[in-house]
């Protein structure tokens, strides 16, 4: 959000100026990480932070979980020699930082 203001009338002869206050405020929304305002800054207020929304707020790692093998395909020769395959897929795949699956 945004708020402006501005001095319609600047003060003229024995009339008091316009406190010394932001013509624009700007608020944060959908925050990441909470950061302090700058203390050091001249027209510097602390200001309320929103909680980030739930799809934005850190979440716990998750591991990549494999499904177990499937079974042994039939040999792809009857004679000479031939091949034998399975597989298997992923279940859960890795989130916020969790661990790649492992092959074995």
């Amino acid at each position: 959000r945004e708020r402006n203001r501005y001095i319609s009338h600047f003060a003229t002869g024995k009339g008091k100026p316009c406190p010394v206050t932001a013509l624009k405020v700007v608020e944060p929304c959908n925050p990441g990480p909470v950061t302090t305002y700058d203390p050091d800054e001249k027209y510097a207020s602390p200001i309320k932070l929103q909680d980030p929304p739930l799809d934005c707020q850190e979440k716990p790692p998750v591991n990549c979980e494999l499904h177990p093998w499937n079974d042994w395909t039939q040999c792809s020769s009857e004679c000479g020699g031939g091949q034998r395959e399975r597989s298997r897929t992923v279940r859960t795949p890795p989130k916020h930082g969790g661990k790649p699956c492992e092959s074995d």
